[in-house]
């Protein structure tokens, strides 16, 4: 398989057929036990595995988020991000109406009761704050509601353009569409 810059990729299969485990191969999480992976015709191997993490912008189909504030969780993935860049992030990603209409701030400590598609959100802005070539998504609609997944799919036509490599490993439908 192979991906190119500018396309959406979607691995698609059912529960409990490999598409977490591709996904930690290509972020380098595990090695392969046979074959090997090439990023422009180079096995992972041969390359630092911190220049290819820069590279790659990885959001987990587990919601992980750091037991700060948001623009720790954001600036973790970024730290040459200021305020304002932080700002426009949050409203890509459509959080900017929750840091209105709720007590969550872009500077106090999150919530640890906060709903779990807030901090997916939380966890894409992270990802994408990277403004990295490849963006590997893992079951990216997974606890994001109707606006959510509308703000999900606008975001990957905006990555697509951009010309960014776009891999999502999902079983949703709307993903597939």
């Amino acid at each position: 398989v192979s991906f190119t810059p500018g396309d959406i990729s979607v691995i698609y299969g059912k529960n409990g057929c490999g598409k977490t485990t591709l996904a930690k191969l290509l972020v380098c999480f595990i090695k392969p036990n046979s074959g090997e992976i090439l990023i422009d015709k180079t096995n992972f191997d041969k390359l630092s595995l911190i220049w290819l993490r820069d590279q790659i912008a990885y959001c987990s189909q587990q919601t992980e988020i750091l037991n700060s504030t948001v623009i720790d969780n954001i600036l973790i993935s970024n730290p040459k991000l200021n305020e304002l860049e932080v700002s426009r992030l949050l409203q890509t990603v459509d959080l900017d109406h929750e840091l209105k209409n709720s007590n969550l701030s872009i500077s106090g400590n999150i919530n640890p009761n906060l709903s779990i598609g807030i901090l997916k959100k939380i966890q894409i802005a992270r990802s994408i704050a990277k403004n990295t070539k490849i963006c590997i998504f893992d079951d990216p609609l997974l606890s994001l509601d109707i606006q959510g997944k509308k703000m999900f799919l606008n975001l990957l036509t905006s990555l697509k353009r951009s010309g960014k490599t776009i891999i999502c490993l999902s079983n949703d439908k709307e993903i597939l569409e």
